[in-house]
């Protein structure tokens, strides 16, 4: 705002209620204040209808109150100012009792009661409610984000915790698995090598004498083997030339059998002839 105040060139009044500049803003509008030409002492325009200067509820504090009491003594056409609720301290007010009482456009002097414009406590206190119902409700609502996002960060770090447990049970029963899958493989491995040093113990305890008479044992088999199967062979080619003796004979007897059904045909078919020459001989010997 101090920096923006040069451009303003006819600026007349700066109300600056209820803005908690702080003392850095105050000594900043301090030494920009005194620059402007609208609003230097005895050079405000004649039509303007008053001049005040209302800094009520900045919480300027000691600081801005000295640079304030500096920039004011050069403004000798000022008539009111409003300090309220600036969190002026004695060093502050010290330093503007020693400034303010040169300026004789002041409606009061020293602190005493003029016919200035005058606030009561009782009605200061509405809006001072007001206010602290504002600031009431701000800290309950900070409070309640405070408490959701501690809420928030602590569900996380449970979820996270949970998370992580988890991927821990999960790991150690996968380095489990994975070294009883090891273990049995170092177990297996060494049965085999003990199955090989035996075997390689026993052939050379043994030597060529057992092989020899393994490889004769094992020819005997195949030879045994062998002739089973030649017998079964042969069975099977008995059983098959029996299989075609049967065969023949059933069609034999069959064909047998056909032609003595054709001869029994035939004679019912003459049998029929004689029957219909009786039958015809009969009728004659009728008539």
């Amino acid at each position: 705002l101090a920096q923006s105040l040069p451009q303003l060139g006819a600026l007349k009044s700066l109300w600056l209620h209820d803005n908690r500049i702080g003392p850095m803003g105050a000594a900043a509008l301090a030494e920009a204040l005194p620059d402007m030409p609208s609003m230097q002492a005895g050079v405000p325009p004649r039509d303007m209808p008053e001049r005040e200067l209302d800094l009520c509820g900045i919480e300027m504090g000691d600081e801005g109150a000295i640079h304030l009491s500096i920039a004011l003594y050069a403004m000798s056409g000022i008539e009111k100012i409003f300090l309220q609720s600036n969190n002026i301290g004695d060093e502050g007010a010290l330093a503007l009792s020693q400034y303010l009482s040169g300026i004789d456009s002041l409606q009061t002097r020293n602190g005493q009661p003029g016919i200035g414009r005058q606030r009561t406590k009782s009605q200061w206190k509405p809006k001072l409610t007001k206010r602290e119902k504002r600031q009431e409700k701000e800290r309950a609502r900070r409070e309640k984000t405070r408490l959701e996002r501690e809420k928030r960060e602590r569900e996380m770090e449970r979820q996270k915790k949970e998370r992580e447990e988890r991927e821990c049970r999960e790991r150690e029963k996968r380095e489990a698995k994975e070294r009883e899958r090891k273990e049995r493989e170092r177990k297996r491995k060494e049965e085999r090598e003990r199955k090989e040093r035996e075997d390689a113990e026993y052939l050379r305890l043994h030597g060529r004498e057992e092989i020899e008479s393994l490889k004769a044992q094992l020819a005997e088999a195949q030879e045994r083997e062998r002739t089973r199967v030649a017998d079964l062979q042969g069975a099977l080619q008995r059983e098959k030339g029996s299989v075609e003796e049967q065969r023949r004979e059933r069609n034999s007897e069959k064909r047998t059998y056909t032609s003595h059904i054709a001869s029994l045909n035939k004679e019912i078919g003459s049998l029929k002839l004689e029957i219909a020459s009786l039958k015809s001989s009969n009728q004659t010997l009728s008539k």
